[in-house]
């Protein structure tokens, strides 16, 4: 029973982790480092659930309208994400293999499915029907938080190979799109909820998810090309600049 529950919670964390290595085409990272992110991820939600249970993060019932917007933004998007984000430095800020566009992205993912997965394990074990609830995760809240992480990778990448004078705006954007995107996406579907089953907002919740999809695509494709820019001027650098041999010695 108990692996059944892991292996529903951990099947789409990996397939996405594998996914995303699989993408990085030039300078594939570590499988160490991957894992080590991923165990990141792990403790990142461990953390946010601490914060929640000693009360840090004040709880209130998402049954109105306002304690559904009120938990939307604050008890999930806000600590989630600067956690998530915080682990984020904390794993890549003495990384030698973080030396390359696409890197941002592929480590925030780790990231985020590590603490997908945590999350993935506490709600198929407390849900009286985990395989359903596992299914619907897998195409609901997995997704998302892989589509918060290439965000917040995109921006950190930018932050720190980008142009200087860009690097905090970057930096802001690695942490306020996520929480942007995430409090929108878990509010339309707790107001929803809260309201009774608007299916609208449901809907509009999944037409969100697309739109990340869509633009996520589109950020990574963005920094595969910068990686192969890059690529291109060393190498080209490197052929503008041949070897000079050494002098003989003198007598």
């Amino acid at each position: 029973m108990f692996f059944s529950v892991l292996l529903a919670a951990l099947l789409p964390i990996a397939v996405i982790v594998y996914f995303i290595y699989r993408k990085d085409r030039y300078e594939r990272e570590p499988v160490k480092v991957l894992l080590k992110g991923v165990l990141y991820g792990a403790l990142s939600g461990l953390a946010v659930s601490l914060l929640k249970t000693v009360g840090f993060v004040p709880s209130v019932n998402f049954d109105t309208v306002g304690g559904a917007i009120y938990c939307a933004i604050f008890e999930a998007a806000v600590p989630e994400e600067l956690i998530k984000f915080l682990f984020l430095w904390l794993l890549v800020r003495n990384c030698q293999y973080f030396n390359e566009y696409v890197d941002g992205i592929v480590y925030a993912v780790c990231i985020g499915m590590g603490f997908a997965g945590f999350e993935n394990i506490g709600y198929l074990i407390a849900s009286g029907d985990w395989a359903t609830t596992g299914i619907l995760r897998s195409f609901t809240a997995v997704p998302m938080h892989f589509f918060q992480a290439v965000i917040m990778g995109y921006y950190y990448a930018l932050s720190k190979f980008g142009p200087a004078d860009r690097q905090r705006t970057n930096l802001c954007y690695a942490i306020l799109l996520p929480i942007l995107f995430h409090a929108l996406y878990d509010g339309l579907l707790m107001v929803s909820f809260a309201a009774g089953g608007v299916l609208s907002l449901a809907f509009l919740a999944l037409g969100l998810l697309i739109y990340l999809a869509v633009s996520g695509k589109k950020r990574f494709n963005k920094l595969l090309a910068l990686d192969r820019q890059k690529a291109e001027e060393s190498q080209q650098s490197d052929q503008a600049s041949p070897d000079v041999p050494d002098e003989p010695a003198q007598a």
